[in-house]
């Protein structure tokens, strides 16, 4: 057992984190210190690229793979980010699996660092099955599309007021509505969509603003804003991003309980005006 212990730290310290981790400070917390009696340090990986020491491992492990590889993982935040920035830096295709609570902030971040981010589950263990299941499917089109209903493409975005518990006061809600990377199943290569691939949006709005009484799991916390994608070409067609003001113009919140009736009156009114044309 010491022998692997040994192996295992050996691998660790001569792990060749260049160029994407940094060499962090080392800090003494002097007033801790002096309250505990013994010498506290902290170990600022918040100024790593992605502020997580997570960039390490992740940087670390897919550094070992071939240029080009498809890397599938799950992750509610910083782990996600830590495996875009890897992949996009080392050339691999990353698709991270995250849930649908995760907040619109940190989806963005995983995208704008190059990752195809797919939303699915309502807790990490949910997205962590999903992304073993990806694993064993042939490679299809993510898209910006989170799942199809009646064949209908449907795109979910999740935002809140609260997106930290480290958050004094609400913070402004933004969803990005704006064209995103995909993968081309015939190519296998990324494209950018030119227009919003999504039939329907849902817009989910964890609208509790006080941090002690959130629970992400209790949907009577939550709003549902559905909108068709022709209302939001037809008012925001170069817009990358939309707030809660313009999306109560667009259509008043429901609750969760109504979300189907809506679709199917969404589908139907849709089939409806292709017979009369």
């Amino acid at each position: 057992m010491v022998s692997q212990e040994l192996d295992y730290f050996r691998a660790i310290i001569q792990a060749n984190m260049e160029p994407l981790a940094k060499v962090t400070e080392v800090s003494e917390m002097r007033d801790l210190s002096d309250k505990l009696g013994n010498h506290v340090w902290l170990k600022r990986e918040d100024q790593q690229p992605v502020y997580s020491f997570k960039l390490r491992g992740a940087y670390n492990k897919l550094n070992k793979l071939p240029k080009g590889s498809v890397v599938i993982t799950a992750s509610a935040g910083n782990h996600a980010q830590g495996v875009a920035l890897s992949a996009s830096h080392l050339g691999h295709k990353a698709t991270i699996v995250m849930p649908v609570t995760t907040p619109e902030i940190k989806v963005s971040a995983v995208r704008a660092l190059g990752g195809e981010v797919v939303l699915h589950g309502h807790h990490f263990d949910a997205a962590k099955a999903h992304a073993l299941e990806l694993t064993k499917m042939p490679r299809i089109d993510w898209g910006n599309v989170e799942f199809r209903y009646r064949r209908k493409k449907i795109a979910v975005k999740t935002s809140g007021y609260i997106q930290s518990w480290r958050q004094k006061r609400p913070k402004r809600v933004l969803y990005d509505i704006a064209p995103k990377k995909g993968l081309n199943k015939k190519t296998d290569d990324s494209v950018t969509f030119r227009n919003r691939e999504a039939e329907i949006y849902i817009f989910c709005l964890l609208d509790q603003k006080d941090v002690t009484k959130i629970d992400v799991l209790d949907l009577n916390q939550w709003k549902f804003y559905i909108v068709r994608t022709a209302e939001l070409d037809e008012d925001f067609q170069d817009k990358k991003k939309i707030g809660i003001r313009p999306l109560n113009q667009l259509a008043s919140p429901v609750h969760h309980s109504r979300i189907k009736a809506i679709l199917d009156d969404i589908i139907e009114l849709d089939l409806g005006e292709k017979m009369v044309l």
